[in-house]
């Protein structure tokens, strides 16, 4: 045997095995290019993305059994994954479908029991898997259960458009796959947060829900937190180069949003060691209700006296004025003081014809 044959029976050796990962792996998970990529590194198959497309290209012609097929699903005009399934079935899992899956797990309050939300997660579950049968669906059977007698008001809730679902794709493909976009337009800034400073970098973290809204948080210049409303992202570019020390980053940003009230920026850099009084049957009431991870109660006289070591916002200013003369600011000082300010403006700018400060430079740094 010369030294071609040997070449061309090891390249041959080399491809079948390769293959065969391949089936293994898309038989079992529906994967992008770069999940694949991964898989074969670790297998030991150091080969160029052409390849596997090529590979792909080889398994779908020529090597699948009898009754599967090799299914290609688009997620977003820049992303597709490969799954197998059989040829035999009721329907297809559609794309969307798994991906709007994923996202009700991921933005399933979190203050719902954990034994409740594994159920629901469970029973939908199941339920693909009554219509579904490939991959994607687990094999178990079983009816879900009526969402009848469930309402919701809707109450400062800003529901997603249809047209804004392309958008949401895209950021959330963005934290998936740790990805840094330009922003080049904002609909309506109104944190002031780089208005004047167009276009930026940012790092896209996490989706938050908050008060019905939905919000992306992250990291912009100088490793500032920012949280922006999903509808005031207007125009923006995907920067493809991955982002490194995306632990560290996802780390910094949740020590920093632990230290607000809320989303809203602090007017400084301070953790205050904040003490109100409730009345007794509002305090009680408010010892069930999440406010911030940090709050702690216990009864003082009369009253409910809450702690919270946080800083000054003014979405914590707003909270505050809600309870009318049902609270009581105990410290700090500055606190008191900013809360003084706002009564004595609104008591004073009554009937003026000045113009709404909206940008009022209290709150903003």
């Amino acid at each position: 045997m010369n030294i071609d044959t040997i070449i061309i029976v090891r390249m041959s050796q080399s491809f079948l095995a390769r293959i065969q990962l391949l089936y293994k792996t898309l038989k079992c998970n529906a994967l992008d290019i770069n999940a694949l990529m991964d898989v074969y590194v670790e297998n030991g198959f150091f080969v160029s993305k052409r390849q596997i497309y090529r590979d792909i290209s080889y398994l779908e012609k020529g090597f699948l059994p009898t009754g599967e097929v090799l299914i290609k699903n688009h997620l977003n005009n820049r992303k597709c994954d490969w799954f197998i399934q059989n040829v035999v079935q009721t329907n297809r899992i559609d794309a969307d479908y798994l991906y709007y899956f994923m996202l009700a797990q991921g933005f399933m309050p979190q203050y719902v029991g954990t034994a409740l939300r594994d159920f629901i997660i469970d029973e939908f579950q199941k339920h693909l898997s009554v219509k579904y049968d490939n991959a994607l669906a687990l094999k178990a059977r079983n009816k879900f259960p009526s969402t009848n007698g469930i309402m919701n008001t809707n109450f400062l809730e800003k529901p997603l458009q249809s047209t804004d679902i392309e958008k949401f794709k895209e950021l959330h493909w963005c934290i998936a796959n740790k990805k840094r976009i330009k922003i080049t337009d904002l609909k309506l800034d109104i944190k002031r947060n780089f208005t004047q400073s167009l276009p930026v970098f940012f790092t896209p973290i996490r989706f938050i829900v908050h008060q019905g809204n939905i919000y992306i948080g992250g990291i912009g210049s100088y490793k500032k937190i920012l949280i922006l409303d999903f509808n005031e992202i207007g125009a923006f570019q995907i920067v493809h180069s991955s982002i490194k020390g995306m632990q560290d980053a996802f780390n910094h940003f949740q020590n920093e949003l632990s230290k607000r009230f809320g989303i809203a920026e602090n007017i400084d850099d301070k953790v205050y060691d904040i003490q109100l009084e409730f009345q007794g049957n509002i305090g009680e009431h408010l010892t069930k209700i999440n406010i911030h991870p940090s709050q702690t109660c216990k009864k003082h006289g009369n009253a409910i006296r809450m702690q919270i070591k946080c800083g000054i916002n003014r979405e914590l200013m707003s909270w505050l004025m809600s309870w009318m003369y049902h609270v009581k600011i105990v410290s700090p000082q500055k606190l008191k003081e900013l809360y003084q300010y706002c009564h004595h403006k609104m008591k004073h700018e009554e009937g003026k014809q000045n113009k709404f400060s909206l940008f009022e430079d209290i709150f903003y740094r």
